[in-house]
């Protein structure tokens, strides 16, 4: 017999396969990922204009802007956002991809959240060295 626990684990779980399935987020952005640059900040500025420009594809309107000692990265649109209403596992996700996508010298922090009740949603990123010495 199923539980409502279990169904509605089944349900996110498709959810974020449909998601992947849909906008091919995992070949896009495997293929950034893999780059075999470093991160200086020339490339971080550069990699987050070519995540915005692949967001703004998937529709989230994106932007990036310069922050203190890091950057913004913007997402005015969301697609999704009944979506992740039912599931927060595409938000989590969303977060885990751009640490990856960025590296592990880089330190992402949600700073503005639609579903927590901010007008959009807003990453701040920066070098984790940066980020350490502000602590």
């Amino acid at each position: 017999m199923e539980t409502r626990a279990a169904r509605a684990g089944l349900v996110c779980w498709t959810l974020l396969v449909i998601r992947d399935l849909l906008f091919l987020k995992k070949l896009r952005y495997s293929e950034l990922a893999a780059s075999s640059e470093t991160i200086p900040t020339n490339i971080l500025a550069d990699r987050l204009r070519r995540l915005a420009a692949v967001r703004s594809a998937e529709g989230y309107m994106a932007a990036v802007r310069k922050s203190g000692d890091g950057y913004l990265l913007i997402e005015n649109h969301c697609p999704i956002c009944a979506a992740a209403r039912a599931c927060q596992g595409f938000c989590r996700s969303e977060l885990e991809l751009f640490q990856n996508v960025l590296g592990e010298d880089i330190e992402v922090e949600r700073v503005e959240h639609v579903l927590a009740g901010g007008r959009r949603c807003a990453y701040s990123i920066r070098q984790a060295a940066v980020a350490a010495r502000r602590r």
